[in-house]
């Protein structure tokens, strides 16, 4: 069970399983904003890394149902916006973890703003976007799951490319 953890943990976070010359692994300061798909994630991993080799793991989660989880949405909220820039300004936070919701309101604009911002308060910033998956996709057919394979790959060709390239000099995780 434990190793089952540490590789959740591992492709969570796109970290090594265990350090190769024994030192601890550093965890994040994670700062997590979107809709509910990923409430549970971000639920799960708080009780799971304590029991890995991960150290220092922090978490924070601001959450909105549906749309208004969405990247634009967030920025939209003067509440909402208000309260994860609070997080952003104590410049602890070097992992922003953002939900994807749909073209409309989760375009390079819309996470730009949101990394421009985590960028001023911390340039070393990795950012993370996460996508919902499908209802019930234990139920999927070949079908259902050729179209959710491309739309992953679609996004990863497109939107994060391009945050990729416009923002060289940090981690971008998909």
């Amino acid at each position: 069970m434990k190793f089952l953890l540490q590789i959740t943990i591992a492709l969570l976070w796109s970290l090594p399983l265990t350090a190769d010359d024994g030192a601890e692994i550093q965890g994040f300061n994670g700062l997590y904003i979107g809709h509910s798909f990923f409430v549970p994630s971000v639920r799960q991993l708080g009780k799971i890394v304590p029991e890995s080799d991960i150290t220092n793991h922090q978490q924070v989660a601001v959450f909105a149902g549906g749309g208004y989880g969405s990247p634009k949405k967030l920025w939209d909220s003067d509440v909402k916006r208000s309260e994860i820039q609070k997080h952003l300004d104590t410049q602890k936070f070097d992992l922003l973890v953002m939900t994807y919701y749909s073209p409309l309101d989760s375009s390079v604009a819309h996470y730009s703003r949101w990394i421009d911002y985590a960028i001023s308060k911390n340039p070393k910033t990795t950012f993370m976007v996460t996508i919902p998956w499908a209802p019930q996709l234990y139920k999927a057919g070949a079908l259902e799951i050729t179209i959710a394979k491309l739309f992953s790959v679609g996004l990863n060709d497109t939107l994060i490319k391009e945050l990729r390239d416009k923002y060289p000099d940090n981690k971008i995780l998909f």
